[in-house]
């Protein structure tokens, strides 16, 4: 009996070791799973989904090497995401549908050349001022006949669809003889070709894709006075003051500590908030 019994004894004792260990191994996976668990309860950045045209050099444009969009508008909405936490998806988009796609919740912001005008801001939130300037006017490098606003009566003059420059143009009675276009360069490029007189839209993307086309047949008129000189603020949505106020933090952040000079800069542009 007695060998009967130590034998049961150490079957019993060698089941209660086998349910002990079991039970530290779950004890250990269930600590385990625990930290995947954790690991996984880290959410990823939100993103902002913003609008910018890609052909509006320097502010907005296509890097046709890299496929990504670049320019002035494109620095500063990138420095807003790094200091927001969030991450940034840049949309293609017209210049004529960055308000309709705001307002439809397609994206979450317009960072472009985009003039903040009372119009607009009927519509859409502006943030404060990033940036501002004036209209400019370009024409076929063989004439003469323009180098004002005035000059401009009876001519063919191109503009930008959804622009302030085709509402100038409009309100002094140019309409029949207004083109619109999608893009600036498209414009530059009839202008060169002789379908065109003369060309009004952003100056510094005159400036800039006159430098960079030399295949152009076209000057820039140098002494021309701006008719229209504006700022420049990112659209948000009436719906997201908080991402208005939060974008308007940063702002102020980067006027203060020289970030904006420093890319007005680095794309060779200027700008006063004085």
């Amino acid at each position: 009996m007695k060998g009967k019994n130590f034998i049961l004894n150490s079957i019993l004792l060698l089941f209660v070791v086998i349910l002990v260990g079991c039970g530290n191994g779950d004890a250990t996976g269930s600590e385990n799973d625990g930290e995947d668990n954790a690991g996984n309860d880290n959410e990823e950045k939100e993103t902002l989904v913003v609008a910018s045209t890609p052909t509006g050099p320097p502010y907005t444009f296509m890097n046709n090497e890299t496929d990504e969009m670049e320019g002035i508008m494109i620095d500063i909405v990138d420095i807003i995401g790094e200091e927001l936490d969030k991450e940034i998806q840049i949309e293609s988009t017209s210049f004529s549908s960055l308000i309709p796609s705001l307002q439809g919740g397609k994206v979450d912001l317009i960072s472009a050349g985009m003039v903040i005008t009372e119009e607009r801001k009927e519509v859409i939130n502006f943030s404060d001022e990033v940036f501002g300037f004036g209209e400019g006017l370009i024409v076929h490098e063989d004439n003469n006949d323009i180098s004002t606003f005035e000059d401009l009566e009876g001519k063919t003059v191109g503009t930008q669809q959804g622009t302030i420059y085709y509402d100038l143009i409009e309100e002094n009675g140019n309409t029949e003889n207004n083109s619109v276009y999608e893009s600036i360069g498209d414009m530059l490029q009839d202008l060169s070709n002789g379908r065109l007189d003369a060309v009004v839209a952003d100056e510094p993307v005159l400036i800039y894709l006159e430098e960079n086309n030399p295949n152009f047949a076209v000057r820039i008129i140098e002494d021309y006075e701006s008719q229209i000189i504006d700022g420049v603020g990112l659209g948000v949505s009436k719906d997201d003051e908080e991402l208005l106020e939060e974008v308007n933090g940063v702002i102020a952040d980067l006027k203060a500590d020289g970030s904006l000079e420093e890319i007005y800069s680095k794309w060779n542009v200027s700008w006063s908030f004085e």
